[in-house]
């Protein structure tokens, strides 16, 4: 019975393999990038003053544009189409833009993008890298959205508009003049579902794209140090990011709960802000509540990173591309969140030289977390081999400890009667 078991669980798990690679999706995937300047450094181009990363991923029942902004206010815009075949975006995507307009002042109307004013079409635009003087150590408990613009005191901020990029291997690499502030941001624009190698080892799917960001020496001002020891220290970093998504409704935010923490050590939740209404099409922000604070990602080094909704209408769309498809149209329907990084009763790391923190941006189902095919089978391996040992042992040690019968004849023989043992 249990080796029967054992079987029957091998079975599933291949009928689950088959399945998986059978419903494999994958797009085809066209990029275009326009700059200022190119340079070549190491034989690898550079692309100085990067304006547009578009991407166009066409798929059997529609088609995806990524598009990334670093003109004003950096910017990710996604929008999906009907289904198209056609591959020239590159051309397509250089002449839909009044680049005079849209590098000066990224006026409305400068910029057009497939699906900007479709059923399904949003951008987020990353505003501002914000330092909070958390003296209590509360990190987003202690984060008030409604104080930020009239509290200098616990408050300050650099705009992300004013960082110069760079473009070399995927990453987009900022940097302030005078001052020690690095940003980096890694892309991955995948044409088909898998999980990133490195922490959080982010599950994607093809109707997604996945973010690093990455703060180095952050140069924190005087409301984040303690006057008369310097050793007490309070700074804690905060990304500011606006969601403008016309027709589509606001969002929340949802916990998922996993019971394996496989891919990502002591981390056992992964948040979904929502948001939409519009059926498959609903847009969704995913990111595990960990940011790193060292290269090597280990979860020793490491805090947590949550999100603070604000309020509807109290930070205006800057210029970006956000603003140069939508004007001011859109001013009743900009979401700003806040990223917070840092852990409620942590007074260990303020004031951080490294923060990293993955996200993903996608739309229809978010991507969930599963025991993984590895454990499955570690399991259904731990059961059935010693389900089959039993089986095995029980049948021989029942053969070997069968009975035998003894047949006792007895015969009359002229000396008398002989007994026979027949067994």
């Amino acid at each position: 019975m249990m080796a029967g078991t054992a079987f029957g669980l091998t079975f599933f798990l291949l009928c689950i393999m088959v399945v998986t690679f059978a419903n494999e999706v994958k797009r085809k995937k066209c990029s275009f990038t326009r700059n200022e300047t190119e340079q070549y450094l190491d034989t690898k181009r550079l692309l100085e003053n990067p304006q547009i990363l578009f991407y166009q991923l066409n798929g059997r029942n529609d088609t995806v544009y990524y598009t990334w902004s670093l003109v004003g206010a950096p910017t990710l815009f996604i929008s999906v189409t009907p289904a198209s075949q056609d591959t020239n975006c590159a051309s397509v995507a250089n002449n839909s833009f009044d680049w005079d307009e849209f590098t000066a002042d990224q006026s409305y109307g400068s910029a057009y993008i497939p699906g900007y004013n479709g059923s399904f079409a949003f951008s987020i635009v990353f505003n501002r890298l914000i330092e909070f003087s958390d003296r209590k150590y509360r990190a987003n408990k202690g984060f008030e959205p409604s104080k930020l613009n009239n509290n200098t005191d616990r408050y300050s901020w650099l705009h992300m508009s004013d960082f110069n990029w760079t473009f070399q291997d995927n990453e987009l690499t900022g940097k302030i003049e005078n001052d020690s502030t690095t940003c980096v941001i890694r892309l991955n624009i995948p044409t088909s579902g898998g999980r990133l190698s490195y922490f959080p080892k982010t599950l994607y799917s093809e109707n997604s794209t996945t973010f690093d960001f990455v703060f180095r020496n952050f140069e924190y001002s005087s409301i984040s140090k303690n006057k008369k020891d310097s050793n007490l220290k309070y700074g804690r970093l905060v990304l500011e990011m606006l969601f403008v998504h016309g027709q589509l409704k606001n969002g929340s935010v949802k916990e998922r709960f996993s019971k394996d923490d496989e891919y990502t050590p002591s981390v056992f939740i992964t948040n979904n802000y929502l948001f939409g209404g519009n059926g498959t099409f609903d847009g969704f922000l995913q990111w595990k509540p960990i940011s790193y604070l060292s290269k090597s990602r280990k979860s020793t080094q490491s805090q947590q990173a949550n999100l603070v909704n604000g309020k509807i209408g109290d930070v205006d769309i800057p210029s970006s591309l956000a603003y140069a498809l939508y004007g001011i149209e859109t001013a009743g329907v900009v979401q700003p969140v806040y990223m917070v990084y840092g852990t409620e009763g942590d007074d260990n790391n303020p004031n951080a030289d490294y923060v990293s923190w993955t996200g993903m941006l996608g739309f229809g189902e978010p991507p969930q977390d599963t025991i993984s095919i590895v454990i499955i089978i570690t399991i259904a391996v731990g059961l059935g081999v010693p389900a089959l040992l039993i089986g095995v042992g029980g049948v021989y040690i029942f053969i070997r400890r069968k009975p035998w019968k003894h047949i006792y004849v007895w015969y009359n023989t002229k000396r008398g009667y002989t007994k026979v043992v027949n067994e």
